[in-house]
């Protein structure tokens, strides 16, 4: 019987993986490949949102002044 160790080292493999729908593999610029988590909540008629990489920082600064200067 295994223990009790490698039985919940086992499932923490799986909540964190790709295993779990829960999250996606994604590429990250500046880090390669990373698991990325998936909005948990899902309503009827809705589509589930993708998993998205994060902006490089100050890669999105044009749409916000942009944004920010239509007010």
């Amino acid at each position: 019987m295994p223990s009790n160790h490698s039985q919940s080292a086992k499932v923490k493999q799986v909540r964190c993986s790709l295993q779990n729908p829960q999250f996606a593999e994604i590429d990250q610029a500046g880090v390669g490949r990373v698991l990325e988590p998936r909005v948990p909540l899902q309503f009827s008629g809705s589509p589930v949102a993708d998993a998205m990489a994060a902006p490089m920082l100050g890669g999105d600064i044009d749409a916000a002044v942009k944004d920010r200067l239509k007010r």
